[in-house]
């Protein structure tokens, strides 16, 4: 018995596991970035459908078992509350076309949570007073869990340990609260529910936390290039559209820089594949050197990196070219400086309206400045920075 306990709580544990940074991921999320809070909201949304659609049905459902259990007049306005929860489920279990924003997501999940909870209350009000036997006690008892079954459905979804508590928190004063203002409850009981509903909003946070921690894992191993730890392409293009268009609403510079390793294959051909590994993990190591932390950098593929970087003009890219040029990417293992064409394109001063197009214009800049006999940059305008090791 105590293995088995052991066992179920494995995973809510291995959450103190973990470092300082990963455990403030859980605690609050001040530092998730815009792909991991993409994905959560999309993730929440589909599963408030999925739980809403559930309910749909079995709040309907639950209209003929009222009607044997309790009298026709109590029977009648539990039908009118029912309806009103069946279709307010119906609405968010319904496919509606928008975009998955986190804000979207928790609001759908308030309007969840409160369609039990007004249902809740007013059954208690209802109840209130009248002392059932048999089928109809056995019905109304199960009207007084509803609350606990909110709290056990809200381990459904990954959250930090800050937005689990704010969620509870509501349930935990309605349910306290609610046997008090129909005048059915002592403090007392209100004490022991509430004990209760804590022992089971420890397990419900742990849980929450749990799924948010391994959302957190699967997201960074299908993001990261596992040689680089850079964004891949795929992840890379997400998170450039994202950032476009809050550019394009915003009116805010958003550029592009697209690098190629200047004579990569050689390094592979003449020093091996483990030397053309080790320059790639230099390059990205360097490249984080000289941008900010809000920017970003994709792998593009083989030895191609593009680094994105939002509310940047052309000022602001010609002294990060400034470094780069001066100090390039590492080195070769010949020792000479590992160089790169690199391309360069902002959206407003191109007068580019969407990313597909500003990643192109980059990278047809990337591809002249390799034919201009590499080791430069050409940005927008076609102006050249060039290095002294250029060939």
């Amino acid at each position: 018995m105590l293995n088995r306990l052991l066992e179920v709580l494995r995973i809510p544990f291995s959450v103190f596991r973990l470092s300082g940074e990963d455990l403030m991921q859980l605690l609050h999320a001040g530092g998730h970035s815009h792909y991991l809070s993409r994905h959560r909201a999309g993730l929440i949304i589909e599963r408030v459908r999925l739980v809403s659609a559930a309910f749909c049905l079995l709040t309907f459902a639950w209209i003929g078992l009222d009607f044997f259990a309790f009298e026709l007049k109590t029977w009648l306005i539990l039908v009118q509350l029912r309806l009103v929860s069946t279709t307010i489920f119906l609405l968010l279990a319904w496919r509606w076309d928008f975009e998955k924003h986190l804000r979207t997501g928790f609001i759908m999940m308030i309007m969840m949570m409160a369609n039990p909870l007004i249902f809740y209350g007013f059954a208690y009000g209802l109840f209130a007073g009248q002392a059932f036997t048999g089928v109809a006690h056995i019905v109304a008892t199960v009207y007084t869990m509803l609350p606990y079954i909110i709290i056990a459905g809200l381990s459904l979804f990954p959250l930090t340990a800050l937005e689990a508590v704010l969620f509870a928190l509501p349930i935990l004063a309605i349910t306290a609260f609610a046997p008090q203002f129909a005048g059915v409850g002592e403090v007392t009981d209100s004490i022991a529910t509430l004990w209760i509903l804590g022992l089971i909003l420890g397990v419900y946070i742990l849980a929450g936390m749990s799924q948010l921690h391994s959302m957190i894992s699967l997201v960074h191993q299908a993001s990261k290039d596992p040689l680089t730890d850079l964004l891949t392409r795929r992840t890379g293009t997400e998170i450039i559209d994202l950032y476009f268009r809050i550019s394009v609403l915003h009116n805010t510079p958003f550029s592009v820089i697209f690098f190629d390793l200047d004579h990569f294959k050689l390094i592979n051909d003449e020093y091996g594949h483990e030397a053309g590994d080790e320059a790639l993990r230099n390059t990205a190591k360097k490249l984080h050197e000289y941008l900010r932390r809000s920017d970003v950098i994709v792998r593009w593929g083989g030895e191609e990196m593009v680094a994105v970087l939002p509310n940047t003009n052309m000022d602001g890219i010609k002294l990060i070219l400034n470094r780069v040029l001066k100090d390039w990417l590492g080195n070769r293992p010949d020792g000479t400086p590992l160089t790169a064409s690199i391309g360069v394109a902002e959206r407003i001063s191109d007068t580019i309206d969407d990313w597909p197009e500003l990643i192109e214009m980059a990278d047809k800049r990337m591809y002249a400045a390799k034919k201009s006999g590499r080791a430069r940059a050409i940005l927008c305008g076609e102006e050249v920075m060039v290095s002294d090791q250029a060939s």
